[in-house]
């Protein structure tokens, strides 16, 4: 008789789920991105688009526990098609809803837990 107690390793990085709402102010980002990216050396990092205000990364995708610099990037609608050009867009660009300090110089900063829901609330100020 042979006892089954589960093939394969498993999840060596302990993946999270993480979702949330990001918001300017408390006005939900319309489209935009947001990144994760270890501050502890784990072994995971995770780009999401953020649709009307929210974002969820689900536990087969999600983030080893830890602590992650986050950077948001928004706008006030979707961004137009991708042109013929690199950098090109067709039609008109969008205005910017995040201000750029949490762009490329973000210190926002978020901890993912082990066992937890990780539903975050991110309202970034002017």
């Amino acid at each position: 008789i042979f006892a089954l107690t589960g093939c394969g390793k498993g999840d060596p990085h302990n993946r999270q789920p993480v979702s949330g709402s990001v918001s300017v102010n408390g006005k939900p980002v319309v489209f935009g991105n947001i990144s994760f990216e270890p501050l502890e050396n784990q072994p995971t990092r995770f780009d999401r688009e953020i649709v009307d205000g929210k974002f969820s990364i689900d536990k087969s995708g999600g983030l080893a526990p830890g602590k992650y610099l986050i950077r948001v990037q928004g706008w006030e609608c979707k961004l137009p098609p991708v042109g013929d050009n690199p950098g090109e867009f067709r039609g008109p660009m969008p205005k910017v809803m995040v201000p750029e300090k949490y762009g490329a110089a973000s210190k926002e900063t978020v901890t993912i837990k082990p066992g937890e829901k990780n539903e975050l609330t991110i309202d970034l100020k002017n």
